[in-house]
C-alpha cells in the first residue's frame, strides 16, 4: 500500500514539474517561442525568400469582367531555394489579385505557387505562398515583388521578390 501511495505522488510530482516546464518560452532556432511556433506550420527549411525574374507581359480582355483587362506575365530568372527557374501568371484588374507559378528549371516537378494582390506593373504587388508541387508542397510565405515594365498593351518587365519562403 505505502508503494501504490508512493507511486501515486511521484506521478504527480512529475506532472506539476512537467507543467512547470511548459510555462516558460522555449527559443527555437529562428528565435520565436514554442508558443509562437505553434502559430504556423511545422517548415523544415527556409527564411529570407529573393528572386528576380525578366520577361515578357501582354494584355487581355476578360477573364474578370466585361471591362476588365488582365495581365499576363511570363519569364525567366532564379530565386533563394528554388535555383533557375520561370515564372508564369496573371493579374485581374488595374488594382485586382491574381496568381503565379515559378517552376524550377530542370526539376522533376518542384514549384511555388503564390496569391498575387495590387497592381502590375505598379511599384509592387503583394505575394502570399500557397503550397506548391515536390519539395515546395507545403511551402508558405509572403512580401513584395516591385516590378518596372515597359510598352504600353504589351512589352517587357524585370521584377524582384522580396519576402520569406518556408518548405
Amino acid at each position: 500500500m505505502i508503494r501504490y501511495i508512493l507511486a501515486i505522488a511521484g506521478g504527480f510530482l512529475a506532472l506539476s514539474s512537467c507543467a512547470a516546464l511548459t510555462t516558460e518560452p522555449i527559443a527555437t532556432n529562428h528565435g520565436a517561442s514554442l508558443a509562437q511556433s505553434f502559430n504556423r506550420p511545422f517548415q523544415s527549411q527556409g527564411g529570407s525568400f529573393k528572386a528576380s525574374y525578366s520577361g515578357e507581359w501582354n494584355t487581355h480582355k476578360g477573364g474578370c469582367g466585361p471591362f476588365c483587362t488582365s495581365w499576363k506575365f511570363h519569364g525567366s530568372g532564379s530565386g533563394t531555394a528554388i535555383g533557375d527557374s520561370r515564372e508564369h501568371g496573371v493579374v485581374k484588374g488595374g488594382f485586382g489579385s491574381g496568381d503565379a507559378v515559378m517552376i524550377q528549371t530542370g526539376s522533376s516537378g518542384n514549384s511555388i505557387r503564390v496569391y498575387l494582390s495590387g497592381g502590375f506593373c505598379s511599384p509592387h504587388l503583394n505575394y502570399t505562398v500557397s503550397g506548391g508541387q515536390g519539395i515546395f508542397q507545403k511551402a508558405t510565405g509572403s512580401g513584395t515583388i516591385h516590378f518596372s515594365c515597359t510598352g504600353t498593351n504589351r512589352g517587357t518587365y524585370n521584377d524582384n521578390w522580396n519576402g520569406t519562403l518556408y518548405y
